[in-house]
């Protein structure tokens, strides 16, 4: 309608339907159901079940953009959320990434802000458009830290040297990101320098404009 702002389109990369999904059943039904109506959502595409028989692809897409969005909302109002500065709990920022499956189990997303080295990993399954797996566990610290370092039986060495030499590998043509992770840690690149990385694992990753 003239006059009336358009809802904003959401172009996600990454969802993790897991996390959503967990969270989403630790909030009340009524808190549900009141954030959907101020967020003019769908009430019935929240309690659809991903895993189970949906219509069609549309709808299931829907139902994902409806049930994170939910969340999103809920963490934003109820939650310490911080930023760029932060080292632990849920972090919410803007940033110039770009992102590479680093193995078959984990995706990094990449990308600096000054001298801060940004690093988000996740499953692989979780990026849009790739199917479901089995066992998701490319988010996971320890899995991350495996797939940075080279195996499970990889010496712990310098983390940060070793996300930096990944991120080289994955930063090549960044795109403007907005995400919401759970940070991991946060420390030196290097025993010599000031400059430092943040390593977090995303609830989701969306491409927007320039900021």
């Amino acid at each position: 309608m003239r006059g009336q702002r358009a809802k904003p389109l959401r172009y996600l990369v990454y969802v993790s339907d897991l996390k959503v999904q967990m969270l989403l059943d630790q909030i009340g039904e009524p808190t549900r159901r009141r954030i959907a109506a101020e967020l003019k959502l769908d009430f019935k595409l929240i309690s659809l079940t991903l895993n189970g028989p949906i219509a069609d692809g549309r709808q299931r897409e829907q139902s994902q953009i409806a049930k994170l969005a939910v969340v999103e909302d809920y963490i934003r109002r109820n939650q310490d959320v911080g930023d760029l500065t932060s080292a632990r709990g849920y972090i919410a920022a803007d940033a110039e990434l770009d992102w590479m499956p680093l193995d078959d189990e984990t995706v990094l997303f990449c990308g600096y802000a000054g001298k801060l080295l940004i690093v988000l990993g996740g499953s692989v399954s979780h990026l849009m458009g790739r199917p479901a797996a089995h066992a998701r566990l490319g988010s996971h610290p320890h899995t991350i830290r495996a797939a940075v370092l080279g195996g499970p039986n990889a010496s712990p060495g310098d983390l940060g040297r070793s996300l930096q030499t990944a991120a080289q590998a994955v930063y090549s043509t960044p795109q403007p990101v907005r995400f919401l992770a759970q940070a991991i840690s946060r420390g030196p690149l290097d025993g010599n320098s000031q400059d430092e990385y943040l390593l977090a694992t995303p609830l989701f990753v969306e491409v927007i404009d320039e900021f």
